[in-house]
């Protein structure tokens, strides 16, 4: 490489590269889907507030395994990643089925997380957070 090479054309070996996807890696935020379930529980502005940072830092601990932060893949147009996570507020006997949403096998005891690759240049992805048994849609655009 020169000294005036433009870095973005510079090809990088993938030892240096994160082993996850940019839309994976947008999933850490629900490491812990309690906390984010939870928000609603509290009465005050303020207290929702706090639980609401304490759901966003909780993020960073459970994502970062390695020392060293690492540059995720590209996502490709169109790309897509989903994830389930169980809350376990109700025992299994009682689990039933959610008749509608984007994962046909997800519970009422469940959070799902869809994120979509839709435009390369600029780069951009939509997120969908389901809460069901709330009931409740989240949406958010990046």
């Amino acid at each position: 490489a020169r000294i005036s090479m433009d870095l973005t054309k510079i090809t990088l070996p993938t030892f240096i590269l994160e082993r996850r996807s940019f839309l994976e890696m947008l999933a850490d935020f629900l490491a812990h889907p309690d906390e984010f379930v939870n928000v609603t529980d509290y009465q005050t502005p303020r207290d929702r507030f706090v639980q609401v940072v304490k759901w966003y830092l909780s993020a960073f601990h459970a994502g970062r395994k390695s020392p060293v932060p690492k540059k995720p893949y590209n996502p490709i147009l169109g790309e897509t990643f989903q994830c389930l996570y169980d809350i376990g507020s109700s025992s299994s006997s009682n689990t039933t089925i959610a008749k509608d949403g984007p994962v046909p096998w997800a519970s009422d005891d469940n959070v799902t997380f869809i994120a979509e690759q839709t435009s390369h240049h600029p780069p951009s992805n939509k997120n969908t957070i389901r809460i069901n048994n709330n009931n409740n849609n989240n949406n958010n655009n990046n």
